[in-house]
């Protein structure tokens, strides 16, 4: 089954398909796009994370996400939250602010709780007005007097609405990731919507993910968002359990930290700081049984040295923050390590000269599409922040100008590994979509880049094994998302219409045994007939989702039988998969 990243966005296009083209088969992960790291240019932003009360050693990095309900509170999407650790005197774990920093550079004090709390890198932000933080107080500074913790939930003001604890679920919350936005930074920059039939808190509620320090085990908490905007647990469940923990004269104690959620494969990415190394749980948002530690993704003593803070970036790749309390290296300290979901170093950037002092890190994107990354100096008690072109503004295809209709779309998709064009430089943006082209892109733009499907069996008459695209369109039936064209056949080389993909669309983002609800008479398109035009219902479904607005606005019209164009498709897989 297919499933929807994020929620079918309120914007209107006015033309929507599936794109078609070479499709770039990387041996690699992501096949594409360019670097996070090193930022291309200086800081946009340098401001200090000390509040008036005098706390220090900044952990937690969140940014405010688009869409967030601020209600009467001082926050702002694109604002920055940072939760520190140690308190005026640098006693670790007694720390007990958070400081909110805007876009224009003004530091405030968002959260000030009781003295001794610790605030741990734990620190997401839900959309419907919530922050979320972890608290692991010492008495002293040292692992011997380290505590159980609890969760803090706060409202849009900084209010505690809620606090969760227990023995065995919340032992230690490190580090957590929330599983509901739409591609926005907010819990080590990578929040996601979780999956739903509709796409949205309502059809399931937010998921957040925790790391146990203490007990070296990872929790996921399911979340929702009642009628009257209130949060309540519906479950606690351990997902992951046997990273190394130790307690640690530099950081006081070491274990799981940086948690990354990917929802294109429904895993969730591990930086075990004392293991050093980085595993991936499969089937994170859905299990109810312990994985173990889950697969071993990335070993790499020459770049990894005590890897806490860990976030997916908007080009699929992985970054992660070295603490150097294991496995140090004087050559090599403070460094922020880039890598690919497969497990490929990437690249790295020194935050600091002194050792120690990378912890936690987030990203974004900004209004203008280009990529925030935001990093705090545990050194300097400072959060930096880069902005970093998307790759957007350029113009990749000689077809596709800055001024074409889809240019946005069609630079994102190929940034990131999903189309290489049509050849010779050329996107073709206005070809016209072919069966067979859309197995593959949506299939792709599902599961990855570098998603690779089983070996075709001979399914349909007209798509014999080894053809065009033969494995993706037997894959693409197996999920459910289409039966052929009747009598056992395909038809891989008909373009797809406009209706027809409608009825791909809906069954790709809800499932196979997806059916919309019936029109209402007279219909909303002039040139669909309700009832009775083909793929009617499916058609006014999509219309009501936002997804498309029609081919005319006056009057109204669908051109259902119009054969659905490259550009029209990429942006519509930039939308529903939050690319």
């Amino acid at each position: 089954m297919l499933y929807t990243i994020t929620r079918f966005q309120f914007l209107v296009i006015c033309l929507f398909a599936v794109f078609a083209a070479s499709v770039v088969l990387a041996d690699g992960d992501e096949g594409g796009g360019g670097n996070i790291l090193p930022p291309p240019n200086p800081a946009i932003l340098s401001v200090s994370t000390v509040p008036p009360n005098g706390d220090v050693n900044p952990y937690g990095v969140a940014f405010v996400p688009r869409g967030f309900n601020s209600g009467s509170g001082p926050l702002n999407p694109g604002d920055i939250l940072v939760s520190n650790f140690n308190d005026s005197s640098n006693v670790q774990g007694t720390g007990s602010t958070i400081v909110q920093i805007t876009q224009s550079g003004t530091a405030s004090v968002f959260f000030q709780g009781s003295t001794m709390l610790g605030l741990t890198t734990a620190l997401g932000v839900l959309k419907q007005g919530f922050v979320i933080v972890g608290s692991v107080p010492t008495t002293d500074g040292t692992c011997s007097t380290i505590q159980q913790g609890e969760l803090l939930i706060l409202d849009s003001s900084g209010n505690v609405v809620m606090t969760l604890t227990d023995s065995n679920l919340l032992n230690g919350p490190w580090d957590l990731t929330v599983h509901q936005g739409e591609g926005e930074g907010g819990g080590g920059g990578d929040i996601h919507q979780k999956r739903g039939d509709e796409g949205d808190d309502e059809g399931g509620g937010p998921q957040v993910f925790v790391s146990n320090v203490l007990s070296g085990t990872v929790t996921r908490i399911d979340l929702q968002i009642n009628p009257d905007g209130s949060l309540s647990v519906v479950s606690m469940t351990q997902i992951a359990s046997g990273y190394a923990t130790a307690c640690n004269a530099a950081a006081v104690v070491v274990g799981p930290t940086g948690l990354a959620y990917d929802a294109e494969r429904d895993t969730l990415y591990v930086a075990s700081t004392d293991d050093n190394e980085i595993f991936a749980v499969d089937n994170a948002g859905e299990t109810q049984q312990d994985g173990g530690t889950g697969r071993l993704v990335y070993q790499d003593n020459t770049h990894l040295h005590g890897p806490l803070a860990l976030a997916l970036a908007p080009n699929r790749h992985l970054l992660t923050a070295n603490g150097d309390a294991i496995n140090p290296d004087p050559n090599q300290s403070s460094e922020i390590v880039e890598f690919t979901r497969d497990g490929e170093f990437v690249s790295q950037f020194q935050i600091d000269t002194a050792s120690g002092s990378a912890f936690g890190l987030a990203l974004a994107r900004a209004e203008d599409d280009s990529i925030l990354f935001a990093a705090v100096d545990d050194n300097t008690n400072m959060l930096e922040e880069w902005s970093i072109p998307s790759g957007d503004n350029q113009e990749d295809f000689a077809d596709v100008p800055l001024s074409e209709m889809f240019h946005n779309s069609v630079e994102r998709i190929f940034h990131l590994g999903i189309t290489a064009g049509c050849g010779g430089g050329m996107y073709c943006p206005d070809a016209s979509v072919t069966r067979a082209q859309m197995a593959v892109f949506l299939l792709k733009a599902e599961h990855g880049s570098s998603y690779t499907p089983p070996p075709a069996v001979g399914m349909f008459a007209d798509v014999p094994k080894g053809s065009f695209a033969a494995d993706w369109i037997e894959q693409l039936s197996r999920e459910g998302v289409t039966a052929g064209c009747g009598g056992g056949n395909y038809c891989p080389g008909e373009p797809v219409t406009r209706a027809q993909m409608a009825v791909f669309l809906l069954k790709a983002g809800h499932g196979p045994s997806y059916a919309p609800p019936a029109c209402t008479a007279p219909g909303i398109f002039g040139d669909v007939a309700c009832p009775g035009g083909f793929a009617v219902n499916w058609i006014e479904r999509l219309h009501a989702e936002g997804v498309s607005g029609g081919c005319s606005a006056n009057p109204l019209l669908f051109c259902s039988d119009k054969p659905s164009t490259r550009g029209e498709m990429a942006a519509f897989l930039v939308m529903t998969f939050g690319l």
